[in-house]
């Protein structure tokens, strides 16, 4: 197994309710007309403010060379999805350490 670390931050001055939690996908996003391939997930209860370290576990063997992947990060209060990336995120490249997340309407 080999795992990606990182940080996911929101710029908005609020603390969240206890038992918010964060989800941290890998996908496989290489297909434009069908919906991505989840390789890894993992789900957590953050606590305090931003930014949340996330460490996320997944099989090299279920990648593919010449394909393209991403991560999607999320953030839920309940049932209720409050931050998300609106960008594609590269799971291998550089800047994971400073991942902004937006906030959704209420």
């Amino acid at each position: 197994m080999e795992t990606i670390t990182g940080q996911a931050l929101y710029r908005e001055r609020i603390l969240l309710k206890p038992g918010t939690t964060m989800m941290v996908a890998l996908e496989d996003v290489s297909r434009a007309d069908a919906p991505a391939e989840v390789i890894s997930e993992h789900r957590f209860e953050i606590q305090g403010p931003p930014p949340f370290a996330f460490a996320l576990q997944y099989d090299p063997a279920k990648l593919v060379e010449n394909h393209r992947y991403g991560l999607r990060i999320r953030i839920e209060e309940g049932s209720e999805l409050r931050f998300i990336n609106d960008t594609h995120i590269d799971p291998f490249g550089e800047g994971l350490d400073q991942i902004v997340l937006k906030g959704v309407g209420r």
